[in-house]
């Protein structure tokens, strides 16, 4: 098996963009957040983009180095973000009506 430069440019740039979303899930998430360690963390990302990345479709990813691609990795962290703190938004909600229920 032979790859060319570009093909593992663009395999390589596929995982980083779907590692980016998931780490940055991770990092926000209310189980791994706060209470997980670091490598844990790196761990269990690294995991779940080697299962996730063969699944997904191939996205058209700019030229690597450029604005372009800085700023399709910064959407991705902030998606990531996203969906880390609408995850813990969700467990404060039924943690707060728990508690609110053992009060009344």
């Amino acid at each position: 098996m032979n790859f060319t430069d570009a093909q593992l440019l663009d395999w390589m740039q596929q995982y980083l963009c779907i590692f980016t979303r998931i780490g940055a899930a991770l990092m926000a998430a209310p189980l791994f957040g706060t209470h997980t360690p670091m490598r844990a963390r790196l761990f269990l990302s690294v995991l779940l983009t080697l299962v996730i990345a063969p699944l997904t479709p191939v996205a058209a990813m700019p030229e690597s180095w450029s604005a372009a691609w800085y700023a399709q990795i910064a959407q991705q962290m902030l998606i990531g973000i996203a969906l880390g703190l609408v995850l813990r938004l969700v467990f404060e909600a039924v943690m707060l009506s728990g508690e609110l229920i053992a009060n009344s």
